[in-house]
C-alpha cells in the first residue's frame, strides 16, 4: 500500500512538472510570435512620431511640400524658379539664430516646342550658421503655361499674334522625382523617392490655388527619451484648395492656407539600450495651413500644431 501510494505521489509530481513545462514553452511561443498589443500611450508616441515626419515632408525650408509650391508660386508670376535660397529661408526665431538661414542653389531648364513642357532640374542647399538645420535637395520638374482655354503657351507671360499680352491662367506642375536629406534637432530625414501632380489656377490673379497629388517614400530617425525611433514611410496626399499670394515665393509657408488629406504607412521601430522592437503604422493624415506660418497635423484623433517653415512640432521633448 505504502509503495503504491510513492507511485500515485511520483506520478502527479511528473504530470504537474509536465503541465508547468509546456505551459512555459506555450507561453514562450506566444510571447514571441504574438507581441502585445500596443498600449494607448505607446499609440500615442507612434502618432507624435508619425505627425514630426509628416511636419517635415510637408514644411518649407527643409525641401518638403510647401518648398515645390514655393517653386510653383514663383514661376505663377513670372519668375524662374531660383535656385539660390538666400534670403528665403525662414523660420520662428531665424533673428535669434535659429532656423534656416543660408543657402544656395543651381537650375537648369529647358524647353521642348513638341510638347510645350518645360523640364527644371536643381539642386539646393541650406543650413543654419549653428548647423542645427541643414537641408540638401535635388528635384525634377515638367510645367506647362496654360491660356484661358487651357492650351499651353510658352511663358507666362506672352505677346499675341494681335499685338496684345496676356498671361498664363494656370500651370501644370508636375514634380517628376526628387531625392535629398535635412536634419534638425529633432529629426533626421532622408528621401527615397517623390513625385507629384498638380494644375495650379488663379495664375491671372492676386491668389494661386492648387489641387492634385503628392507622394513621398523616405527613412525618417527621431530621438526622443534617450530611444530612437526609425520610420520607414510612405506618405501619400492630396492637395485640396490650397491658397497662397502670386507674389513668389518668399516667406510663402507664412501665406498658405488649406487642407491636405491622406495617408501615411510604413514600419517603426524603436531602440533603447539593447530593446528593440517594431511596429506597422497606417495612419489617416489631415493637415490645415492658418495662413500665417502655423499648420496643424491630425494623426488619427490626436492633433498636433507645427511650424510649417521649419517643420518643428509645438512640443517639449
Amino acid at each position: 500500500m505504502k509503495q503504491t501510494t510513492l507511485k500515485l505521489r511520483d506520478t502527479w509530481l511528473c504530470i504537474v512538472a509536465s503541465v508547468l513545462i509546456l505551459g512555459a514553452a506555450l507561453s514562450g511561443c506566444q510571447k514571441s510570435s504574438n507581441p502585445a498589443q500596443p498600449t494607448s500611450e505607446a499609440s500615442a508616441s507612434t502618432n507624435q512620431d508619425a505627425a514630426l515626419s509628416v511636419a517635415s515632408a510637408v514644411s518649407e525650408n527643409n525641401g518638403g511640400a510647401l518648398d515645390q509650391m514655393g517653386d510653383a508660386a514663383d514661376l505663377s508670376c513670372g519668375l524662374r524658379i531660383r535656385g539660390d535660397s538666400e534670403g528665403l529661408m525662414w523660420g520662428h526665431g531665424v533673428g535669434m539664430g535659429m532656423g534656416f538661414g543660408h543657402g544656395h542653389g543651381i537650375v537648369d531648364t529647358t524647353y521642348n516646342p513638341a510638347t510645350a513642357w518645360w523640364t527644371a532640374n536643381l539642386t539646393r542647399t541650406r543650413g543654419s550658421e549653428d548647423g542645427n538645420y541643414s537641408a540638401t535637395l535635388t528635384r525634377t520638374y515638367q510645367y506647362q503655361f496654360l491660356d484661358k482655354n487651357g492650351q499651353p503657351q510658352k511663358y507666362w507671360k506672352v505677346t499675341n499674334a494681335g499685338g496684345t499680352v496676356d498671361t498664363a491662367y494656370s500651370i501644370h506642375f508636375k514634380i517628376i522625382r526628387g531625392s535629398g536629406e535635412h536634419h534638425t534637432p529633432r529629426i533626421s530625414a532622408h528621401l527615397t523617392s517623390l513625385s507629384g501632380d498638380w494644375m495650379v489656377t488663379g495664375t491671372n490673379t492676386r491668389t494661386i490655388t492648387i489641387n492634385g497629388t503628392y507622394a513621398r517614400t523616405g527613412v525618417d530617425t527621431v530621438m526622443r527619451h534617450d530611444a530612437m525611433r526609425t520610420l520607414s514611410y510612405s506618405l501619400d496626399l492630396t492637395f485640396n484648395n490650397v491658397t497662397g499670394p502670386r507674389t513668389g515665393r518668399e516667406e510663402f509657408s507664412r501665406k498658405t492656407s488649406g487642407t491636405i488629406t491622406g495617408t501615411y504607412t510604413g514600419l517603426a521601430t524603436y531602440t533603447k539600450g539593447n530593446e528593440h522592437s517594431e511596429q506597422t503604422i497606417s495612419r489617416t493624415i489631415n493637415i490645415t495651413f492658418s495662413g500665417s506660418g502655423r499648420g496643424g497635423i491630425d494623426v488619427d484623433n490626436d492633433h498636433f500644431p507645427f511650424d510649417s517653415s521649419l517643420g518643428d512640432l509645438d512640443e517639449n521633448d
